[in-house]
């Protein structure tokens, strides 16, 4: 061996020294040398108490406390660090420290728990994994982003001296459901919970979380937003059960998503609750050199010149009905908890967007979604004069009973634009609805259903298939069931009767709604009526429509039949 190649063997295992040490969690030297090797050696965590190991649970007192005539005590007590667990996969945690204790209080001596690298927890995980103790006071989980199934469901309950819960990087709750139900109940002294990246929730996500965390006062949801809830409207399901005078803050984002949701509008089950919509908005003063005109944003009227708006790019639609001009603007560079003023000029340059027909009895114009009654400037001419960029434009013709109906699209570009519409003579028949075998084809060339859920083996076209022995059956939790029914010749229905299994699967409350293009709907009205088998809703609509939604305020429905009067137009 020549004593270059042995110089190289040293160099060789100082450097495999050096990267063990690091594997161990001791801190490297600027100079990797073997004058350092030895102080590197002794920086190595040892596992002792009082110490931090990269991988592994570490509690101040491992074993438990041992007294005086040498017996062993347990549990342990102390503080629990996990480091180094990335994942927890399915079950692995679940009942760990607890369990169902039938509402039996039990010391457990762990005072705090931290996972400082844990970033995914798997399907009921950790169900039931620290429970009924008098010690825990605060729990942490500084990198977990996503949790699962089950994944925590009462994963802290009964922990009667919770004080904190912090989970800053979570983001997703997923799985089918529950992720974190009951996740705290009946923790009476949790103060604070930190879930300010929450931005994806399943079903149920989190059902009666917080049930009686009596001094909870402040829950905040700053990164939740409009395609945060799925097809599911039940994610916050009694959360606050029993908690007086909680204040939940959302982002404006969000609030015409979430505001009528059943759990929502109940408080979410707690006393006083106090809901905002105060998050990630600015404050927009709106002034104008119109006297009369309304103001439109994401469909919505606004009645107040100063609102809260989305610290976002935002468009909004105003509408001077004295000069009947439509303005379309965008908003920008909103900041939040800033305030910007914002003038809306009606005498800028306006083009003409006019229809011609020769039997209209209405014509109206959709623009960002909001219905706009275009003007009759001269026999058969209806227009907008319209300012903003260049957008398409819909518009409906109402042909009232003697003529067709029309739809179509106007593209609006540099200057005024015109089209000629004829409508054509109608015949109006009686409605009689068809016995169906399936549910059909909406937009199709017959008569068709769907619903926004059903029972697995109860279709939406059993309530309309001429059979009591076949029913629509429904079980939703967020307590709203949605009913389309289509016909390619529109129908103005004047009556609506309803035939269920029981009273207890009837509905009180209903919204119907009519569209001609299953997307743009407009309210034909609110119901509230007696719960009886056989129920009798007076629609009496103005308007002809192709489609037809029925909202079902209830949980459950059994519907055998559902009858509908209507005149046709042809």
């Amino acid at each position: 061996m020549t004593i270059a190649s042995e110089i190289q063997r040293i160099k060789n295992n100082i450097a495999s020294a050096y990267s063990a040490c690091q594997e161990k969690g001791a801190e490297l030297p600027a100079n990797q040398n073997s004058a350092n090797l030895s102080l590197t050696i002794s920086n190595i965590t040892s596992g002792e108490v009082g110490e931090t190991s990269r991988y592994g649970l570490n509690f101040d007192n491992l074993w438990g406390t041992v007294d005086a005539n040498g017996n062993l005590q347990f549990p342990p007590s102390g503080d629990l660090v996990a480091n180094g667990i990335v994942r927890v996969d399915d079950y692995i945690l679940a009942n760990m420290f607890g369990g169902n204790a039938y509402a039996v209080t039990k010391k457990r001596g762990i005072k705090s728990i931290e996972f400082p690298d844990l970033t995914h927890v798997g399907n009921a995980a950790m169900y039931q994994f620290c429970t009924y103790t008098t010690d825990l006071e605060s729990v942490s989980f500084p990198e977990l982003v996503n949790v699962g199934q089950c994944a925590m469901y009462y994963a802290f309950r009964r922990n009667t001296a919770l004080r904190t819960a912090s989970f800053p990087k979570l983001k997703i709750l997923s799985g089918m459901y529950n992720s974190l139900t009951s996740v705290f109940y009946d923790c009476p002294n949790l103060e604070y919970v930190n879930l300010d990246s929450l931005e994806q929730m399943t079903k149920q996500a989190l059902s009666y979380a917080f049930c009686s965390c009596y001094k909870l006062k402040t829950l905040s949801f700053p990164s939740l937003n409009k395609n945060s809830f799925g097809n599911y409207t039940d994610q916050f399901n009694n959360m606050l059960q029993s908690v007086t005078g909680c204040t939940v803050h959302f982002p404006i984002r969000i609030k015409k998503i979430i505001e009528n949701w059943s759990d929502v509008v109940a408080g979410f089950g707690g006393y006083d609750t106090i809901i905002l919509f105060d998050l990630c908005a600015a404050t927009v003063n709106f002034t104008s050199n119109s006297n009369n005109y309304s103001l439109y944003v994401d469909k919505d009227f606004i009645e107040d010149s100063s609102v809260l708006l989305p610290a976002e790019d935002i468009e909004y639609l105003a509408h001077d009905t004295n000069a009947n001009k439509v303005l379309v603007q965008t908003l920008t560079n909103l900041v939040e908890n800033e305030t910007k003023n914002e003038f809306i000029d009606f005498n800028q340059n306006s083009r003409k967007v006019k229809i011609t027909t020769n039997h209209g009895a209405n014509v109206y114009f959709d623009i960002l979604g909001v219905s706009i009654n275009a003007i009759e400037e001269s026999n058969g001419n209806f227009a907008i004069n319209y300012i903003g960029n260049n957008i398409d434009i819909s518009y409906f013709i109402d042909g009232g009973d003697n003529y067709t109906d029309a739809t179509g699209t106007i593209s609006v570009q540099n200057n005024d634009v015109s089209q000629n519409i004829t409508l054509s003579s109608a015949t109006i028949s009686n409605f009689s609805r068809p016995n169906l075998s399936a549910n059909g084809t909406m937009g199709g060339n017959s008569f068709a259903v769907s619903c926004d859920s059903s029972v697995s083996g109860y279709s939406a076209y059993y309530a309309v298939n001429g059979s009591t022995n076949y029913i629509w059956m429904v079980n939703n939790t967020n307590n709203i069931c949605k009913y389309t029914f289509y016909n390619p010749l529109p129908l103005k229905v004047s009556q609506i009767v309803n035939y269920y299994t029981s009273t207890t699967y009837s509905a009180a409350n209903f919204i119907i709604e009519g569209s001609n293009d299953n997307q743009n709907w407009t309210e034909i009205g609110t119901y509230t009526v007696t719960k009886t088998l056989t129920q009798t809703i007076p629609v009496n609509s103005t308007r002809y429509y192709k489609y037809h939604r029925i909202t079902y305020k209830n949980s459950t429905i059994r519907l055998q039949d559902l009858n509908i009067t209507a005149t046709q137009k042809g």
